[in-house]
């Protein structure tokens, strides 16, 4: 099977490292900002379960407020697939946080549909949420 990568640099402005990584990894916010169950922490080997069961995995490396790694997949994933691998980057600029998503090791046919996903369910979210919060912090 023919395996592909993915990559995404996001902008966040006005907005620090360590907020994007807790939108992620705190499950209570990860829930506030998605409107979706979901189970996972901030803790190195523990599992993930998000969207209902839709994509699930293993947290591989973490460091706070930088660096997300984990075995990642769906439950429509091929048979003998093994894990895809994400990485999130968080690096400061001045004000702004880039966040650079590299999604390795994805089924060919799965590939666009998922890229199409993080934006959808994550960033397009965060930014919303985001928004809102800072308008409502500034009124």
């Amino acid at each position: 099977m023919k395996l592909k990568t993915i990559t995404q640099e996001i902008i966040f402005p006005n907005v620090n490292a360590a907020t994007l990584f807790e939108l992620y990894t705190n499950q209570a916010k990860h829930f506030e900002v998605t409107g979706a169950p979901a189970i996972i922490t901030d803790k190195l080997g523990e599992p993930f379960n998000l969207y209902n069961g839709f994509c699930f995995g293993e947290n591989i490396e973490l460091k706070k407020n930088k660096l997300i790694i984990q075995s990642w997949r769906t439950d429509n994933w091929p048979d003998g697939v093994d894990d895809s691998i994400v990485v999130i980057r968080l690096i400061e600029e001045g004000k702004d946080t880039y966040l650079y998503l590299t999604h390795a090791d994805l089924p060919e046919e799965m590939a666009e549909p998922l890229s199409n996903g993080w934006k959808e369910f994550y960033w397009n979210k965060w930014k919303a949420y985001l928004t809102i919060k800072n308008k409502s912090i500034n009124n």
